[in-house]
């Protein structure tokens, strides 16, 4: 374990298994020798004359990841854009639903008052037997009688009101 500068056997286990999951080391554990069989093992060695390649590889990989960091950063802040100008027109639509709610509301309560106005006005009037059925003929006034011009002005304002 000092030659892999590793402190623990827990450290040497997690570095094996990091190894057998991405295929650098293929081996099977004796328990009773308490042993690791290694059945082969992938080098990452490379000759001194392969290092320039190495190196290019190395610099190649290197923009790449540059120019995906560019990306993600410049669609972050597409995407922190998009979510801000979705929370203002979130926003003005809440606002805009507020104030139709507000007058909905300003009216409903204008129909109910127009409504028990109209209740109480008819509630005043008499029919007798109904519409044009029965003594009153459905206006209120008795059949054979004479009419006073202001008596029937006044109903009818009373009717307009």
């Amino acid at each position: 374990m000092e030659q892999l500068d590793l402190p623990d056997v827990r450290e040497l286990e997690d570095m094996v298994i990091t190894c057998i999951y991405n295929n650098l080391l293929g081996c099977r554990l004796d328990n009773k020798q308490q042993q690791l069989i290694v059945e082969y093992a992938a080098s990452r060695d490379f000759k001194l004359e392969d290092a320039p390649k190495v190196i290019e590889k190395l610099h190649k990989w290197y923009e790449h990841v540059e120019a995906v960091e560019k990306y993600l950063e410049k669609s972050l802040k597409g995407i922190t854009s998009n979510i801000e100008m979705s929370a203002r027109q979130k926003a003005k639509v809440q606002e805009a639903s507020d104030s139709i709610h507000a007058e909905a509301v300003v009216d409903v309560e204008a129909a109910k008052k127009q409504r028990a106005q109209m209740h109480s006005a008819m509630q005043g009037m008499q029919f007798g037997g109904g519409f044009g059925m029965g003594p009153t003929m459905g206006h209120g006034f008795q059949s054979g009688r004479k009419i006073d011009l202001n008596e029937s002005s006044t109903h009818s304002n009373m009717l307009c009101q």
